[in-house]
């Protein structure tokens, strides 16, 4: 055999809009990509596709595969999902022959085996799937990675009439154990899908060619470098038969949150279609049809996805997938290169003026405990372009605002946080004190009312950027006294020159306090109010206060 390389690149995004704002994009070969949510500034990734040609019978992409567990910097804290995210068995979307409700289990005893540590390497990529249709029926499924942020499926688990169409959302959870999500949730994007798949008399044949039932999904961000990815490979017959292949999902009736598997050697092949005697259910469909023949080469690619069981027990065709043929493969590697094309920069109405992105995510008294914030993170850690984060008034207090860090670490291009009213003390106010050195344009920022004193104010002012600070509100953190004032002018000196903004009231601040505050009004000619009232700050103080400010002393907000 020889081997003949060939790079394609494939571009990834990060920042989401809604549907209505997306356009169905048509593409080589009769297929289109349907977008749920659409990636603004698609910069974060920019890898390669590379395909090798291993003679006649075998052609593939490259896999990834991680031998080391990933450390805890590089993903998500693990999270319990709740009982409303997941599927009733009875949901699973399925296409089954005959349209009957049946079992897919062809052995006489059911031969499939419960992984019970999904995150090793061998079995992190593939995934559970959360779909969502527009008749509202929430349905289960499974998936493979094969690239750095696309998920290889089944079409019928993105379109399906007989629960009204297109899937209106899409969630990815790789590696699902139990409930437990240790990489996170990530949304799909939108997906590719043959137009035999869409445009079949569905009526008529109650079903589409069952050779179009597979599907690529767009991520919102490359999971796969940390989960690693399968390759895909189109071989030839002579390379299939004989095989034994495996199949790694998530059955319904084992409730739809756990990782199983089966291997068995192939039943029959045909130029379009992969038949085997493993046992399957409902929610297995899209799992990955793989080699599982040790010492085989091929063992880390996917040849096909799993789409169907038979129509009852002991029937003779065995269940069955869709096969990656050569067409299949290049269609396949067809969509992943297209991926970066249809995802433009701009966003137009419908009526065709241009549109700006909306970079805001305002959550306001949402009553947002630590339990929510675990969903937020998985939220901010797809929207890295946010420029404004509204959470007052909630409930996060410090476990909240340590579960939260690593999405707020990532929002580089935050200009307003307001983290007010959510009692986070001087524990939370020191957690969150490291992210905010990744804030390097941030301009207002309010951490009022949330009981920080001197010890949580003075670690804020060692890490907040200020160089374009115009607004800074730390009211109604009553332990705040002329220490952590100190620390706090002391840090705003240095590079708050643009500063206009400054609300201290109610707090504990003295005479002392006041001081440090009048050295930090003549450093800074641009501040335009000082609220002070309701401090302890006395006639001394106040007069000191206000020499400060001069002709703006009207701006200088203090107890009468």
């Amino acid at each position: 055999m020889f081997l003949r390389k060939m790079f394609l690149f494939v571009l990834g995004g990060s920042f989401l809009l809604p549907l209505s704002l997306c356009a169905v994009t048509s593409l080589p070969g009769n297929a289109k990509y349907y977008p749920l949510l659409l990636n603004n500034n698609f910069d974060f990734l920019q890898k390669p596709i590379c395909v090798e040609n291993w003679g006649p019978e075998v052609t593939c992409t490259k896999h990834y595969l991680p031998n080391e567990e990933p450390t805890q910097h590089h993903i998500e804290r693990p999270e319990i999902l709740p009982e409303e995210m997941m599927p009733d068995p009875t949901h699973e979307v399925e296409e089954e022959d005959d349209n009957n409700n049946y079992e897919s289990i062809v052995n006489e005893e059911d031969g499939r085996r419960y992984i019970t540590n999904p995150t090793k390497p061998q079995y992190r990529l593939f995934s559970k799937l959360h779909l969502t249709f527009p008749n509202g029926k929430k349905c289960g499924g499974s998936g493979t990675l094969i690239s750095s942020s696309h998920l290889l499926t089944a079409a019928h688990n993105v379109f399906n009439k007989k629960v009204g169409g297109h899937v209106t959302d899409i969630s990815v959870i790789p590696a699902m154990a139990d409930g437990q999500a240790p990489y996170g949730e990530i949304k799909g994007i939108g997906y590719y899908i043959h137009d035999d798949w869409v445009d079949a008399d569905w009526e008529q044949k109650g079903k589409p060619e069952p050779e179009f039932d597979i599907a690529l999904v767009v991520l919102d961000r490359p999971i796969g470098d940390v989960v690693g990815y399968s390759g895909i490979a189109a071989c030839g017959d002579a390379t299939l038969q004989g095989r034994f292949v495996k199949l790694v999902g998530y059955p319904g009736d084992k409730g739809g949150k756990q990782m199983w598997k089966m291997s068995n050697s192939f039943k029959n092949i045909t130029p379009t279609r992969l038949f085997y005697d493993i046992d399957t259910y409902d929610g297995q469909s899209g799992s990955g049809i793989r080699f599982n023949d040790k010492g085989f080469p091929f063992n880390k690619y996917l040849i096909g996805v799993h789409t169907n069981g038979q129509a009852r027990r002991g029937a003779k065709t065995g269940n069955k997938g869709v096969r990656i043929s050569n067409n299949k493969f290049d269609m396949l590697v067809n969509w992943l290169t297209h991926s970066g094309e249809v995802k433009p920069k701009t966003v137009s109405s419908t009526a065709g003026e241009p549109m700006e992105v909306d970079k805001s995510i305002n959550l306001k008294s949402q009553n947002i405990g630590v339990r929510e914030a675990r969903y937020i993170n998985t939220l901010l850690l797809s929207k890295s372009l946010t420029n404004e984060l509204h959470l007052h008034d909630n409930v996060l207090k410090n476990d909240g605002i340590k579960t939260i860090i690593p999405g707020l670490s990532g929002i580089t291009a935050l200009t307003h946080l307001d983290l007010s009213s959510n009692q986070i003390g001087d524990s939370g106010a020191t957690s969150l004190a490291p992210a905010l050195q990744n804030m390097k344009v941030l301009s207002w920022f309010n951490l009022g009312n949330n009981k920080i004193g001197n010890l949580g104010i003075s670690n804020i002012a060692l890490n907040l950027n200020t160089d374009r600070l115009t607004y800074l509100d730390l009211h109604g953190n009553r332990q705040i006294g002329d220490e952590g004032i100190k620390e706090l002018t002391t840090a705003l000196q240095k590079s708050a020159h643009s500063l206009k903004t400054l609300e201290l009231f109610d707090t504990r601040i003295g005479n002392l306090g006041a001081n440090y505050i009048a050295s930090l009004i003549r450093e800074t000619p641009n501040i335009n109010r000082v609220g002070l009232y309701r401090t302890s700050i006395g006639p001394n103080g106040k007069n000191i206060l206000a020499q400060a400010m001069g002709d703006k002393s009207n701006s200088l907000l203090l107890d009468n």
